[in-house]
């Protein structure tokens, strides 16, 4: 006896970028969170018709700025010659995010994050709502930057704060690598609090010493946590341990319910 669906998946989902999860979902899905004492983000296994999938739910609040209150990148920002100077009208702040989220969900998104206890595929959808100041998982300030002009945007982790500016929507190329990668796509990576394959994982600042430093992955050019946008098995291990031991849980009730 597994759990029931009442309603399409656009009905329930539809709303989520615009309005808080529905009520209703309590009945479709069995929730649970990760991260520290404040959540990077909220998990979800709901059941369907078609099987059950996760559904990764995060809460976001953007602000569009001119200057960045992250003085590391306000002044690498200042030394390109990067800043436009121009105000974001309320047309660009709107496409920013419809875009940001397409990025971010077309990369991330899977169809086989995991099997069922049946063997069928489990796969992983990421939803947000947008412009909530209270209670949010992230707040995201973007800057209004030169066109052309990339900067690296940054992710405070104890803050959960990240800083993005809007030619983070586009390819940035590392030919010594081979790999083009877009920053919105790369700075998500972190929001899932997953750290920089060519970093030091013990390291938190952002310093040459960090920048300099190194893991077993930083030959991994492709990942999306190194210089492009693939994403691997263990970028979604976390998620995959909770939604697994959910899938066993509602397996052995089954079993249980059935004799």
């Amino acid at each position: 006896m597994g759990l029931t669906f009442s309603q399409t998946l656009d009905q329930v989902f539809r709303t989520v970028s615009r309005v808080p999860l529905p009520p209703g979902l309590s009945t479709l899905a069995k929730g649970g969170a990760t991260g520290e004492r404040r959540t990077y983000y909220d998990l979800y296994l709901v059941e369907t018709r078609q099987g059950p999938f996760a559904l990764c739910f995060m809460k976001l609040n953007f602000t569009f700025v001119q200057k960045s209150r992250n003085a590391q990148i306000d002044r690498e920002i200042e030394e390109a010659g990067a800043r436009s100077n121009l105000p974001w009208t309320q047309a660009e702040a709107a496409d920013f995010i419809r875009i940001w989220q397409a990025q971010v969900q077309s990369v991330w998104n899977t169809r086989s994050l995991t099997t069922s206890p049946r063997k069928a595929p489990v796969g992983l959808q990421f939803h947000f709502q947008t412009q909530t100041p209270s209670g949010c998982h992230w707040n995201i300030e973007v800057a209004k930057l030169v066109k052309g002009k990339f900067i690296a945007g940054a992710t405070d982790y104890d803050a959960h704060s990240v800083y993005i500016n809007n030619n983070e929507l586009i390819p940035d190329e590392h030919p010594r690598q081979g790999q083009k990668q877009r920053g919105s796509v790369h700075e998500f990576a972190h929001m899932l609090n997953l750290r920089d394959d060519y970093f030091k994982p013990e390291e938190a600042a952002r310093s040459a010493r960090y920048r300099q430093g190194g893991t077993e992955h930083a030959r991994d050019y492709p990942s999306v946590t190194n210089r492009g946008e693939t994403v691997l098995p263990r970028h979604l291990e976390r998620i995959k341990a909770w939604v697994d031991a959910e899938l066993k849980r509602w397996a052995s009730y089954e079993t249980k319910a059935a004799s």
